[in-house]
């Protein structure tokens, strides 16, 4: 049965959602702290980092060093482009960085030309969806988990991780990104939005795996559609390849 057509089912599955993540959640990610100054800010930062590295590499080498450098917006954005770079180095894929610090330049632009309160003045990230994804760098994801994360709006949004739940919970072989975003909005805890994302992203990351899922411990599996045949509800990356023509030379 549908989670969306059952709302007392989908109400226990939610409960249940954010026990396991009251007790197996990663709770100890800084970015999580939703007392951390500059909270906004410290999202803004990790979900970058994350885009394309490992959480692992992130906490222990990148994270830090870079709000210890770059503590808030306008650090960031009186900062040259090359300081901003140096400060990446090791991350790789730079083209990050450098929307980080026209986005940072843009936010505070726009605050010296609008009528923001003073307090938002200091950190003055937009929380709106439409105006974050106006940003550069900032996709439907990245600026829904910094809505969510950073302001504690009540949104939903889908990254890999969360698109293997919602494949498979709705037995879905195939979906389109405005399916799966309807999915995750169908299910979104709107009293506890911060707790239900994160814990998805978690289930995806601990539990429901792209191969050799842990559905005996899933809060989800009482009304997951797909968990017998998990692997008809997986879909892998697709590979692209390029054609080239090598030209070998011999000299004598």
């Amino acid at each position: 049965m549908d989670c969306k057509l059952n709302p007392t089912k989908l109400k226990n599955a939610q409960k249940a959602l954010l026990g396991w993540y009251a007790i197996y959640g990663r709770h100890h990610l800084p970015w999580r702290d939703r007392l951390a100054p500059n909270r906004a800010y410290r999202v803004l930062i990790s979900e970058i980092m994350l885009q394309q590295t490992q959480v692992k590499a992130v906490l222990e080498h990148f994270y830090f060093p870079f709000l210890e450098r770059f503590p808030n917006l306008h650090s960031l954005s009186e900062a040259n482009v090359s300081e901003v770079l140096h400060a990446w180095q090791g991350l790789g894929y730079y083209l990050r960085a450098r929307n980080l610090h026209k986005l940072a330049q843009i936010c505070i632009h726009n605050s010296k030309t609008s009528t923001l309160a003073p307090q938002d003045r200091e950190n003055p990230l937009p929380c709106d969806i439409y105006l974050l994804r106006k940003l550069p760098g900032i996709g439907a994801y990245t600026a829904g988990a910094i809505a969510c994360f950073g302001f504690d709006l009540p949104v939903s949004f889908v990254d890999s991780n969360i698109k293997r739940i919602l494949l498979r919970l709705f037995a879905l072989h195939s979906a389109t990104p405005s399916l799966l975003e309807s999915k995750a909005k169908s299910i979104l805890n709107f009293q506890e939005p911060f707790n239900h994302n994160q814990a998805l992203l978690d289930l995806g990351a601990l539990l429901c795996l792209p191969k050799s899922p842990k559905c005996g411990d899933c809060p989800l599996s009482g009304c997951c559609l797909g968990k017998e045949n998990w692997q008809d509800f997986t879909q892998s990356k697709s590979m692209q390849t390029t054609k080239k023509t090598l030209h070998c030379g011999i000299f004598i």
